[in-house]
């Protein structure tokens, strides 16, 4: 692992390139010694044992008896705002190798390290593509399942996916409609930017400089005219924080702070 992030480090072009892989290039990438390791055997290891599960729970008991006669470090526990133990991340990455390749995409992107060095580092993200046949583990084992959220249409593209072996009368839907009367809303296509370059954003081309600071300079005729506020959606994590190392370089970050409030979640 440590020799392919090294040369992916070393081939990359820009500090904000991103790469997708399949399941299958991933692992080919790592070389024959891992080629030859039998994932669904460590699969079966990890489960069994829980071994991330025992892991953190000690490491957990052994930082409340660190703090536990030291007044100024005690606090109220809160197991919600922890972040996810790094291994609960590790043993996910290595449960998604073993997924079928179509079902998935590994994503290798740069971004800058938060050592003092400030040396890059790689980030590396399963996205999983397909749900159904992991889901159909929830729906065989439960009694019930109840979906609710606020983006689930189309309802019959979910039932597709998450759905497939209900019969018609075992799945039930409700819908409360939207909160925007429809004649607030409106859908426009921006084919161009303010200075003619072309606005499309394949994943190919999310590294482009130009095209971020066209983007920039875009939002900001937009932010000119909006009375109120304004929220932008992003793709990725990844390419949310590339667009906000450009626009703070060029200033279009400041600039944007003059007309709105800037938060970036």
């Amino acid at each position: 692992m440590d020799k392919f992030l090294a040369d992916w480090l070393a081939k990359s072009k820009s500090p904000s390139e991103e790469e997708m892989l399949s399941v299958q290039q991933f692992v080919e990438a790592l070389g024959s010694k891992v080629q030859e390791v039998n994932l669904l055997e460590i699969d079966k290891y990890l489960r069994e044992s829980k071994i991330a599960r025992k892991v953190s729970g000690y490491c957990e008991k052994v930082a409340e008896e660190a703090t536990k006669d030291d007044t100024t470090k005690q606090s109220t526990p809160n197991r919600r705002g922890r972040p996810t133990p790094p291994l609960h991340s590790v043993e996910s990455f290595l449960l998604a190798l073993t997924t079928p390749s179509k079902d998935g995409r590994i994503f290798v992107s740069r971004a800058q390290g938060s050592d003092v060095n400030k040396a890059d580092v790689v980030h590396l993200k399963y996205q999983l593509l397909n749900p159904s046949d992991h889901f159909q583990e929830v729906v065989s084992a439960a009694r019930s399942v109840i979906l609710a959220g606020g983006t689930m249409q189309p309802i019959s593209d979910l039932q597709t996916q998450l759905f497939s072996s209900l019969e018609g009368g075992e799945l039930n839907t409700f819908s409360c409609g939207h909160v925007i009367p429809k004649n607030n809303l409106r859908c426009v296509i921006v084919e161009k930017g303010p200075r003619g370059r072309d606005m499309t954003f394949r994943f190919e081309q999310r590294g482009d400089r130009e095209l971020m600071v066209e983007l920039g300079q875009l939002l900001k005729n937009f932010v000119n005219v909006i009375p109120s506020g304004v929220v932008v959606f992003f793709p990725s994590y990844a390419f949310l924080n590339n667009i906000k190392k450009v626009w703070e370089e060029n200033g279009v970050l400041e600039q944007l702070a003059v007309k709105k409030k800037v938060r970036a979640v």
